[in-house]
């Protein structure tokens, strides 16, 4: 495993944590499948995990400057930390079908709708978050 991969996977598990910890493995799932599905499209920037999740107020959880989640870090005996980093793991393999088919933006529910936030590009809801396919 080379040195980019393992950033890929550590980076992607920390997204899934900061954005669906308390949410199910099938939530989780989903982040980590939308992640990739905005990799393989042409119509959103990034095509390398880290492009993707570092884009400018794509990932608030990991971009925006008054994101609570911002600061906040796994410690590894965090019982989700270990999922995490497990399911970044199969989704990067291809071991893990996504549940979201090809949706490639999520929001939660305790925030009101971003204008994005279309009924025709909705594929699925899974817990408290929101699956749109916005890209071609």
């Amino acid at each position: 495993m080379s040195f980019q991969d393992d950033a890929d996977r550590t980076f992607l598990a920390l997204c899934i944590w900061r954005e669906a910890r308390g949410e199910s493995y099938d939530a989780k799932c989903g982040v980590a499948c939308s992640i990739l599905n905005r990799m393989k499209s042409p119509t959103w920037s990034g095509t390398t995990v880290m492009g993707v999740i570092f884009q400018r107020l794509q990932y608030s959880s990991l971009t925006h400057s008054e994101d609570p989640q911002l600061v906040n870090w796994p410690q590894d005996s965090h019982p989700h930390w270990g999922e995490c980093l497990q399911i970044a793991d199969g989704v990067l393999a291809g071991s893990i079908a996504s549940p979201v088919g090809k949706a490639d933006s999520y929001h939660d529910t305790s925030i009101k709708p971003p204008a994005w936030a279309k009924q025709t590009a909705f594929v699925k809801r899974i817990g408290r978050l929101l699956f749109y396919r916005l890209g071609k």
